[in-house]
Formats: structure tokens, C-alpha cells, sequence
């Protein structure tokens, strides 16, 4: 039903709460939704019929001049989720679309004599992070796509690679996807991605999802350092795995950062049976409500499973990890896939699941 009425128009927040999956909305189902599920299943049967159960930006896609496999074809060339998706069923190669890009020695002196990026250099040097961030900024909103992208140059050598990816992705060099996709903390990453039995290349995809490799971020909510730690997960999980942590503050040490996230991505991964796509959800929106969203009676296609997710920040966050996670096989030279977690979702069990 869920699936069904957002290929109509529907928005998957209100289909969650009509639906009961707020448990303050359980009695608040609209028998509306029902009869439009029944007349788009009855629909399909009638080839007349089929365009007047899309929503209209699909209706404009379908009355140009290209056929519908024209329109799926050209997904293969998108560098994005569905673009990915497509490329995996069609059996061609990821469309990657990396392009190299250096810096020049004139370009290098320009952006190394330019007054904000010097005191964004500076302030960062006496870690005053904040007002280092705010220099930062202010100088490259005023540069030329072509100097942010030597601007980005500049950053990733300096290891400021937060910056580094900002300035990249508002350049002409978008392309570069090893400086918007950096491999920082390698040891670190890779040693305790290793110690959980977990892949370095997922491990880096939520990095870069949550924090963007800023080690100092904290979020509206509470939550902490590279990999984005709530105090309370952060205290359990540390407890559960044998970690010292004497403070919050030492949330702010990406090393200790990352060690206790990669011993949280391990435990949610070992509930999950090893399936990466639930484990995914569970780290954003908390294991009860990924348990809760499991398929109930049969295996489900990732990729569809992924669509009925109710949470809209959860639904692009789990799709951002998956496509992140193809470019970081690349990077760390790997072949460039998609995880074999998005082929099926099993239903969940009777079991309970603990939470942190």
C-alpha cells in the first residue's frame, strides 16, 4: 500500500503515520488510501489508464520523445543512487565518472596570499575550529568556481578535509571524487574496521555522511565527533566493549571517535544478521525502528525496501551510505559496486532487539 500510493503522489510521512507506524497515530488510518491502492492495481491491467496514476513530473518524463527505455538507459550515466541501481541491473560498470584535477604553482601562491584563506590557516593552526570554519567560508563564497577548486586543493593537503570537500563540491572540479571522498584516519579506520569484522569502505561512507571528516562537529541533538556519537550510545557501547571513556569530550578525538563507532556499527551489524542496509537505518534512526520497518511476512529487494522506509532524512541517509560506499571501493581500490545487502531484506523475526 505504502509503495503503491507514493508511485501516486503520496508522501511517505504521511503514508507512515496513516498507516499506524507512529505509535501516537495508530488509530489513524484513512480508508482513502486503500481505494487508491485498489484503482492504480486496477489500473495497471489498462495501458489507457497507466498515465493517469503517475504524478505529474512522471507524466512529463513520459510524454517526451524519448521511450521509457531510452529514459532507464540514461540512469546508467548519473552518478547517483538510482543511476547505480540501474547500472547494477543492466550489468555495465558503475557510472563513477572520476575526473583528476591538479593544482598549479601560480594557483597555489593565489590561494595561499589570499588574506581569508590566511587566517582561516591561522586560527585553525591555534584550533579555534569555529572561527576558522566562518574564515573559510567567507573566502571562498567570493572566489570563482575555478579558484574554489584550488582552494580545495589547497585544503586536502593541509589534511583539512572537511573544507576540502566543501570547496570541491561548489567548484568546477566536482569530478575529483579522491578529494571529495578522502581516505583520512586510514590506519585508524582500517585497523578497527578489521577488529569488528566490518568493511573500511562502509566504515568511511557514514564518515563522510555524518561529519564529512569534521572531527570537532556536533549536531542539533547532542550527538558528537567524526562519526556523529549520541553520550549515551557512546557510554553503553564503551561499557559493552571494554573502551575507556572518561569524558564526553573525548567524543572529539576522531581516534577514540572512530573506535567506538566502529564497536557500535559492529554490534548493530551482528543484530541485524550482517545486513548492512538494516544496520545502516539502525545507526540513524535507532535499531528499535529499523526492527519495526523489517519486512513482515516475506524477503524484500533492498532497493524497494530502502523507498518504504517512513523517515524521509533516514531514507536519503541510507541511500547516501550506498552510493558512498560504490565510490570508496573505488578509492580504495577495489571494484566499484553496490553492496550485496540491497539485494534482499529478510522479514523480520519474533525475537526482541536490544537498543542503545
Amino acid at each position: 500500500i505504502r509503495y503503491a500510493s507514493h508511485a501516486v503522489g503520496y508522501d511517505n510521512e504521511t503514508i507512515a503515520l496513516e498507516l499506524g507506524d507512529n505509535s501516537e497515530s495508530n488509530n489513524t488510518i484513512d480508508f482513502n488510501i486503500l481505494n487508491t491502492h485498489k484503482e492504480f492495481l486496477n489500473g495497471l491491467q489498462r495501458a489507457d489508464n497507466f498515465l493517469t496514476l503517475l504524478p505529474q513530473a512522471s507524466k512529463n518524463l513520459l510524454t517526451n520523445d524519448a521511450t521509457p527505455k531510452e529514459l532507464f538507459d540514461s540512469l546508467t550515466m548519473e552518478r547517483s543512487f538510482y543511476g547505480f541501481i540501474t547500472s547494477a541491473q543492466q550489468n555495465v560498470p558503475l557510472p563513477l565518472n572520476h575526473a583528476s584535477s591538479n593544482i598549479s604553482e601560480e594557483e597555489l601562491q593565489t590561494i595561499l596570499q589570499h588574506p581569508g584563506i590566511i587566517r582561516a590557516r591561522e586560527l585553525y593552526l591555534l584550533k579555534e575550529t569555529v572561527y576558522a570554519h566562518r574564515e573559510w567560508y567567507h573566502a571562498i563564497q567570493s572566489m570563482p568556481s575555478e579558484m574554489r577548486g584550488a582552494a580545495a586543493h589547497v585544503a586536502h593537503l593541509w589534511g583539512w578535509h572537511n573544507q576540502a570537500i566543501v570547496a570541491a563540491a561548489r567548484s568546477d572540479i566536482r569530478d575529483n571524487l579522491e578529494l571529495r571522498f578522502p581516505k583520512a584516519y586510514f590506519e585508524t579506520v582500517s585497523n578497527h574496521a578489521q577488529s569488528r569484522g566490518l568493511a573500511s569502505d562502509w566504515v568511511y561512507s557514514l564518515i563522510r555522511q555524518e561529519s564529512a571528516f569534521s572531527p570537532k562537529a556536533k549536531s542539533g541533538a547532542g550527538a558528537l565527533g567524526i562519526m556523529q556519537i549520541m553520550p549515551s550510545t557512546a557510554r553503553q557501547v564503551s561499557r559493552s566493549a571494554g573502551i575507556k571513556l572518561k569524558t564526553k569530550h573525548q567524543l572529539l578525538d576522531p581516534h577514540k571517535n572512530i573506535k567506538i563507532g566502529t564497536a557500535y556499527l559492529g554490534q548493530l551489524l551482528k543484530r541485524f544478521d550482517g545486513n548492512l542496509v538494516l544496520a545502516t537505518a539502525a545507526y540513524n534512526a535507532g535499531p528499535h525502528r529499523a526492527k519495526r520497518w523489517q519486512p513482515k511476512h516475506k524477503p524484500m529487494d533492498g532497493d524497494i525496501w530502502i523507498e518504504t522506509i517512513p523517515i524521509h532524512e533516514t531514507r536519503n541517509y541510507v541511500k547516501n551510505i550506498f552510493t558512498y560506499q560504490a565510490i570508496y571501493r573505488r578509492n580504495l581500490g577495489m571494484e566499484a559496486r553496490l553492496s550485496d545487502s540491497l539485494k534482499q531484506i529478510q522479514p523480520k523475526q519474533n525475537t526482541s532487539i536490544a537498543t542503545n
